[in-house]
């Protein structure tokens, strides 16, 4: 009984890193192929240090409605903030402007923007990798499909789909 759960649950863990791990190569591969991540062409230019509300009026609103269902979303962008070892972490999720209401999100169209103790600190796939590994930073996880698998690409329901 307990040690073939054990397993299980060892084996689920492999499984799931895996996922993510795939999501990762295909998110950092989309950057390497030249395909310009959303906000990339203001992020390059901004300096570490930058307040937040300067970093957020040099992106310009983003596209996401401001109430959405299950999501903290300001200027129109999804923030994920944390807590980590006493120090405020924030992920701002750059959306293509693309977007549409009723679209999916796929993470690997989002650029991620990290915000430490209010100022700008880095942007980037790698970067959030890097704040994972360095600081305990939370990975976004891979959702599950619509028929239940989950291969690891990475969708977000929009908001019309929540």
């Amino acid at each position: 009984g307990g040690t073939e759960s054990a397993m299980d649950r060892e084996g689920m863990g492999e499984r799931k890193r895996g996922r993510l791990g795939r999501f990762f190569v295909v998110a950092l591969a989309a950057a390497a192929c030249g395909l310009d991540e959303p906000g990339s062409e203001v992020l390059r230019e901004l300096p570490e240090g930058t307040l937040r509300g300067d970093v957020l009026s040099a992106l310009g609103p983003g596209p996401l409605p401001e109430e959405v269902e299950g999501w903290f979303v300001q200027y129109g962008y999804r923030v994920e903030q944390y807590l980590v070892d006493g120090e405020s972490w924030e992920v701002v999720w750059v959306t293509d402007p693309a977007f549409a209401p009723e679209d999916s999100l796929d993470l690997a169209r989002q650029t991620p923007v990290l915000l430490h103790q209010g100022a700008f600190h880095s942007w980037g796939w790698e970067a959030l990798e890097r704040a994972h590994e360095e600081k305990g930073l939370p990975l976004p996880a891979p959702e599950a499909d619509a028929d239940g698998s989950e291969d690891g690409e990475g969708e977000v329901p929009g908001p019309a789909s929540s």
